[in-house]
């Protein structure tokens, strides 16, 4: 990226303006050896269309910069990056992994100040930039890596420290084990533990929430966020003392579902899991309590019953208010039988979901090709007894 280009330029505004719905790959044929700054061009173009959705305060600001388009594709979006500056209220924030920017922004609009390391000169460039463009008056940028802005010491005195660590090999390859990311977080955690109290860690949600645990010691809560229906983040808050305890809090962002709280360790306890064929109601957790690992602490506090061990739909005999999730009321037990399913739900058609059933999804939707209905659902699932069944159920209202 040339230091001269600013989306802001006149020139490059009414390209931009005149072929934002245009395909990229077609521009940069089309346009390819005309003397454009067309990397930059095209870059503009992809960050703006991504951003609409998953960045609006971003995408609605004139003259932001997206200096390349892979830190796009690892960038907080904004609704997950605000639930993050929750921590930092009133703080003094390093990021060390400032990337697009978009956490350092939001922890800015919360904390008394941010500095924001990236050891990349024309994503750092780019921060500058933005943060400008985007009104910050409490941001710094320093261009380094993390560990170097570990060594010089830059974390001391602040009171949260923030790593979203690459989930990208030096080959390009998609990484996710805590030894493989960079920086090496779990190296750097007793470094920055001697003179800071709190580290914030973005983790990738293939992660399973255990092996984290056991590879950053200190960590005290888990975050798990959802959004739209699919696990976005896992954020691990560590301190210098070791705890037994570890809180796990699964949240569905933006949903109206309640969040679900419990103690990680309870969960691994060995509490059976209480198994009932189908009742009156069925209960759906969203996607963060799925991925949390919440089982028994589930069936605990709403006195539920699980279909199967490793069927993730609970059943009960009344509604649970409060249920991190959705609820259906059971209208009939089916046998798994294409043409009575398409019989009985072609013309109206149903959503249909799978929980440990053993045809693939993708075999089973291809084959009924039923239109999609929010009032009737087809649980998919294998039951206690082993056998496989579709439950068909209503939401609770109808």
């Amino acid at each position: 990226m040339e230091s001269a280009f600013d989306p802001l330029d006149t020139r490059w505004k009414e390209w931009l303006d005149r072929h934002a719905d245009e395909p990229v790959a077609e521009l940069a044929l089309k346009y390819a050896g005309k003397g454009l700054p067309l990397d930059q061009l095209l870059n503009q173009l992809k960050g703006r269309r991504i951003s609409r959705q998953k960045l609006p305060s971003w995408f609605a600001t004139p003259g932001i910069l997206f200096p390349d388009p892979l830190i796009l594709e690892q960038c907080s979006s904004e609704v997950t990056a605000r639930f993050k500056a929750g921590f930092a209220h009133g703080r003094r924030v390093i990021d060390l992994t400032g990337g697009l920017g978009v956490d350092s922004w939001a922890f800015a609009l919360k904390a008394e100040s941010i500095l924001s390391c990236e050891p990349d000169s024309r994503r750092a460039e780019a921060l500058r930039m933005n943060f400008m463009r985007l009104g910050l008056l409490n941001t710094s940028v320093v261009c380094t890596d993390a560990e170097t802005a570990v060594a010089e010491q830059l974390h001391a005195g602040r009171d949260l420290v923030y790593l979203d660590p690459s989930r990208r090999s030096e080959g390009g390859r998609k990484v996710y084990r805590i030894d493989a990311l960079q920086p090496d977080v779990g190296t750097l955690r007793s470094t920055l533990l001697e003179s800071c109290g709190n580290l914030l860690i973005k983790l990738a949600p293939m992660l399973d929430l255990q092996q984290g645990i056991e590879q950053l010691p200190g960590t005290y809560r888990i975050d798990v966020l959802s959004w739209k229906g699919e696990c976005r983040e896992l954020l691990f808050h560590i301190q210098r003392q070791t705890t037994d305890s570890v809180q796990v809090h699964a949240h569905e962002l933006e949903s109206g579902l309640p969040s679900f709280r419990f103690n990680a360790d309870e969960e691994r306890s060995g509490r059976s899991l209480p198994e009932s064929t189908p009742l009156e109601f069925l209960f759906e957790p969203h996607a963060a309590v799925r991925k949390s690992g919440a089982r028994a602490s589930i069936c605990a506090q709403f006195g539920l019953k699980v279909l199967h061990a490793n069927t993730q739909v609970y059943t009960g005999s009344d509604d649970c208010a409060g249920f991190p999730g959705t609820h259906w009321r059971l209208m009939e037990i089916l046998p798994y039988k294409i043409d009575l399913l398409r019989q009985r739900f072609g013309a109206e058609g149903a959503r249909m979901v799978f929980y440990n059933f053993p045809e693939s999804p993708e075999r089973v939707t291809s084959t009924l090709k039923l239109n999609s209905n929010p009032d009737n659902c087809l649980f998919f699932v294998k039951l206690n007894t082993g056998k496989a069944a579709v439950l068909h159920a209503k939401p609770v209202g109808n």
